[in-house]
């Protein structure tokens, strides 16, 4: 279990993984996730601007293990004012995870708005983050973290790059944290007529025809993951010109317990999908694009072994396509 204090600013939400920025300024400002003994006072805090209504966000956790989310909470209610227009909010939450690693999105209603990872970075599997990275914010708590203690951001400003990661430091649910004060916003100057709107892209680029010919093949023992002649070409369409950024999985067995898969446990055996490290990207133009993979990730072949190759495209614009995912063998 753990405790997560997320904090809405004003103006750009996590832009970790997704780039995207909140209307209303969302994001994370203190996390607790474990400490000596049995985990207490687990819950979520907000923050941010005096007013805002809360009732359009909420957090999804994901395991590091296999980027699969595990648990949503719904926030609600109105911030009060605490300190130059911004205030904080409590909410209980309970059965979050201890990381090395694991991470969460925060949601509103411009959809994905924030994400992080704690105790390393991984990216998610499936849920409103499916395909993105959550990266992680270089604190940790260990095992051994006395009760009350969290991670926190200090600093002064009003947005997230304002601050800073520090802790284990004593917990401040319901306050703002100890070190960090907020300004208030500026006002905006007088003009004389509202400024033309930029053209705003906001189409996500369509990835389909995911193909992997053939799907058997042996490594290569050599050289980056693309070669001209060895292993097995993959196919893909893209809607746009885009940058599409591969990853590999590779199948495990696990144990079945209620709907997930785990690395342990007394269930019926289940295939668990574990991200390899490293990725490789491609430049493609809009249509089909091709390239030959020789089974090899940051320059190690894979070992033999079921796999999975997955993709995901990203326009000029920093717009996500959805992950798309197919499956191959590497054999001796």
């Amino acid at each position: 279990m753990k405790l997560l204090l997320v904090l809405l600013g004003t103006v750009a939400s996590l832009t970790v993984a997704t780039g995207s920025a909140s209307a209303r300024g969302v994001f994370v400002n203190e996390i607790h996730y474990d400490n000596a003994g049995v985990d207490q006072d687990e819950g979520i805090e907000v923050a941010g601007p005096a007013g805002v209504d809360l009732s359009g966000y909420s957090v999804e956790f994901y395991s590091g293990e296999d980027g699969a989310r595990y648990s949503t909470i719904s926030l609600f209610g109105t911030l009060p004012d605490q300190q130059n227009g911004y205030g904080t909010r409590f909410f209980a939450a309970t059965e979050l995870q201890n990381g090395a690693p694991d991470g969460l999105a925060l949601l509103g209603p411009a959809g994905v708005e924030g994400l992080l990872g704690y105790e390393g970075t991984f990216v998610a599997t499936d849920g409103s983050a499916m395909g993105m990275a959550l990266n992680s914010i270089g604190r940790f708590e260990a095992p051994s973290t006395p009760v009350g203690l969290s991670l926190q951001l200090q600093g002064t400003g009003n947005t997230s790059p304002n601050f800073a990661w520090k802790g284990p430091l004593a917990a401040t649910p319901g306050q703002v944290n100890t070190g960090q004060q907020f300004l208030a916003s500026p006002s905006a100057p007088p003009t004389s007529a509202p400024p033309t709107p930029p053209v705003v892209d906001d189409l996500r680029p369509r990835l389909s025809t995911f193909a992997i010919s053939p799907a058997t093949f042996r490594a290569g023992h050599r050289g980056s993951a693309v070669s001209g002649s060895i292993g097995g070409r993959v196919f893909y369409r893209l809607s746009e010109q885009a940058t599409t950024t591969f990853t590999v999985q590779r199948a495990r067995t696990g144990r079945r317990r209620a709907r997930r898969c785990l690395k342990q446990g007394a269930g019926k055996t289940c295939t668990r999908w574990v991200t390899r490290r490293g990725r490789f990207t491609r430049l493609g133009a809009a249509g089909i694009n091709s390239f030959r993979f020789k089974g090899r990730l940051g320059r190690r072949a894979l070992p033999p072994g079921r796999y999975r190759l997955v993709a995901v495209a990203t326009d000029a614009a920093q717009n996500r396509s959805s992950a798309v995912k197919r499956r191959f063998r590497i054999v001796k």
